[in-house]
């Protein structure tokens, strides 16, 4: 089945697929899966039986701005299905990218499944917080 790209509203990607869900839902059109990746902003995907199928469904939609030409393919989009992991050590230096500590960079303290404790230096004194692996990133 051929998979279609949508241009959507950035950070709007989950209602977007919500909304076409509800509209294909509504009409019984041929929409075999929907997906967004968090790598990608601003985009989703969508299987479908075909290109005017899309179009319909993503016409007059409040968070959907335009379907894109051409399809894209599952190995192309294998990429955003896989996990990257990313493997931290002690003593290495971190950036906080989200979470209440945002911008503040740390050193890794110990390391365990989910979550980093790291060591922050540049706040007001050295204060050791778990934070997700999935707030975190190599210093550059």
């Amino acid at each position: 089945m051929p998979i279609f790209v949508v241009k959507v509203t950035t950070g709007r990607e989950k209602q977007a697929i919500e909304e076409i869900q509800w509209r294909a839902e509504e009409t019984s059109a041929k929409v075999f899966a929907m997906m967004s990746a968090d790598t990608v902003k601003g985009y989703i995907f969508i299987e479908a039986a075909d290109l005017w199928t899309v179009r319909n469904l993503v016409k007059g939609s409040r968070f959907c701005r335009k379907v894109l030409p051409g399809q894209v393919s599952v190995e192309e989009l294998q990429r955003y299905l896989t996990p990257e992991t990313v493997k931290y050590e002690v003593g290495e230096e971190v950036e906080v990218i989200a979470g209440p500590f945002k911008g503040l960079t740390g050193i890794v303290k110990v390391v365990a499944d989910d979550y980093l404790s790291v060591e922050l230096p540049s706040a007001a004194y050295p204060l050791v917080v778990k934070i997700p692996r999935s707030q975190l990133q190599r210093k550059r």
